[in-house]
């Protein structure tokens, strides 16, 4: 079998006087029958089996860190405000949550700091940082008091003897950050991990002040002003006097930043925020983006690539007209169940497909994908997500989330056929006509514009393609696809 040759030429003659156009497929018979060649080349092998439910992450962004640890840049935008700060005092109280069902009363340690500056936001002198505990729920007060001691003295108090830098925020969930200068500032304990220090592998809102041995050299820590500079990590401890060598020769032990550089940075965002809006959409969607890029390195770096399913749709016969059914997202009964049958009218989704034979397919609610124009014999694959409507407009989606689904369709022609022939392939509706002899075709009559022409014959001449027609209809613009299956028989 030779390659398979799919040759294109555009048919100018006269200009077009604008009507519809109907499309042609002209399919040659031969005697034998003989095998289609396939179009493309062999697809790489999937780098997962499994699917994984991607329901979630369709609509919700967060900042929960269930793959890796929460970024810089979505801790900044997810902050309502960010404080340099000093702490005075901790004491226990209990407050009522909802974010958790049932509503319930929970043991929570209030931080109450001085602001030394603010970075982001604006306030008082004081503020408070409320760390509740989701792991214990109480029905009454009375319940939670009890609790309240052995957390207060057990905690992880650290860094509370320093200069520190704290993402603070309100939330709904936790009714007492309505009022002034108060905020919601982490988890006690979450899955038994303090969840508010530096020490936590998830969210770290509390960047204590770095400067001590063993987390950054002499010659540059301990600075004040714009060249202060925080932890990012928790240190490791000097564990031998090399390491402790180490450290005065100049050697940075943990990850820190200055706070010139966390201001730049906070800059930085808000003006990425800025140009896709500058609204609450545009920030959720600009840390959003953070958040899966972090969800895509935890991926890679953890099982050495990132998910993909491949997904072989049912064979399809060559040369039916465009719309032809492919394949349903696995998702489409989610959001016929949530949101109806018919699309929205302020659609939560934006239909993305990409790929090699992109331009072939679409998609549209509630997840049907079809074909653009009638298809000659190959094989396509094409990758397709459906994507969040506010989550697309600042791009929120890496390249490996949107390939994380690709298609594969074989395209098989009638048996026999040796050579496949489309006159304008993209436009709706197909007709066959069968090979009377060596290129003889059978006479089919065809709208063209106001007027009607019969289509004798179609060739290929070594670099273009040519019709026959029984008159001379308008022809500029349409469009002539010669696929060669076999090559042994001439036209």
């Amino acid at each position: 079998m030779k390659d398979v040759r799919r040759l294109a030429a555009w048919l100018k003659v006269w200009s077009m006087t604008g009507a519809v156009i109907v499309a042609l497929a002209i399919t040659l018979l031969a005697a034998c029958s003989m095998e289609p060649s396939p179009q493309s080349t062999t697809p790489s092998p999937p780098v997962e089996t499994a699917k994984d439910d991607q329901i979630s992450r369709i609509f919700e962004g967060g900042l929960w860190a269930d793959n890796g640890t929460a970024t810089l840049e979505e801790r900044i935008l997810w902050a309502d405000t960010i404080a340099r700060v000093k702490l005075r005092s901790v004491t226990q109280t209990v407050e009522y949550q909802t974010f958790l069902p049932p509503p319930s009363y929970v043991v929570a340690l209030e931080f109450t700091f001085d602001v030394l500056e603010y970075l982001k936001g604006s306030g008082g002198s004081q503020v408070i940082g409320v760390a509740d505990d989701l792991d214990v729920h109480f029905e009454t007060k009375q319940e939670a008091l009890t609790l309240g001691e052995d957390l207060l003295t057990g905690r992880d108090a650290r860094w509370e003897d320093r200069e520190a830098i704290v993402f603070l925020r309100k939330i709904d969930t936790l009714p007492s950050t309505e009022e002034a200068g108060r905020y919601w500032l982490g988890t006690l304990r979450h899955f038994d991990e303090p969840y508010y220090t530096i020490a936590s592998t998830d969210y770290r809102p509390w960047l204590p002040k770095a400067g001590e041995t063993g987390e950054i050299s002499v010659d540059v820590g301990g600075a004040n002003g714009e060249k202060q500079r925080f932890l990012l990590e928790e240190p490791e401890e000097v564990t031998s006097v090399a390491s402790e060598a180490s450290v005065r020769g100049g050697t940075l032990q943990t990850p820190t930043i200055t706070k010139s550089e966390l201001k730049g940075k906070i800059a930085e965002l808000e003006a990425e925020v800025d140009t896709v809006g500058g609204t609450e959409d545009a920030k959720y969607c600009v840390q959003t983006k953070y958040k899966f890029q972090r969800e895509v390195r935890y991926h890679i770096d953890k099982y050495g690539a990132f998910r993909y399913l491949r997904l072989d749709a049912a064979p399809l016969g060559s040369g039916l007209a465009a719309g032809s059914f492919v394949h349903r997202h696995y998702s489409t009964d989610y959001f016929i169940r949530n949101y109806g049958l018919m699309e929205p009218s302020n659609s939560p989704l934006v239909w993305w497909i990409e790929g090699l034979h992109e331009e072939l397919f679409t998609a549209e609610w509630p997840g049907v994908m079809s074909t653009t124009r009638p298809l000659p014999a190959g094989e396509y694959r094409f990758y397709m997500q459906p994507l969040s409507a506010k989550l697309a407009v600042c791009d929120a989606y890496p390249e490996e989330m949107r390939k994380e689904d690709e298609y594969f369709l074989t395209v098989s022609p009638p048996d026999g056929t040796l050579h496949e022939a489309f006159f304008d392939p993209v436009t709706l509706g197909t007709a066959v006509v069968a090979d009377d002899y060596r290129g003889q075709l059978s006479p089919a009559t065809y709208s063209m514009g106001s007027s009607e022409t019969t289509l004798r014959r179609i060739g290929w001449d070594g670099n273009r393609a040519w019709v026959e027609f029984s008159s001379a209809p308008s022809l500029a613009g349409h469009h002539i696809d010669f696929i060669e299956l076999d090559g042994s028989v001439g036209l």
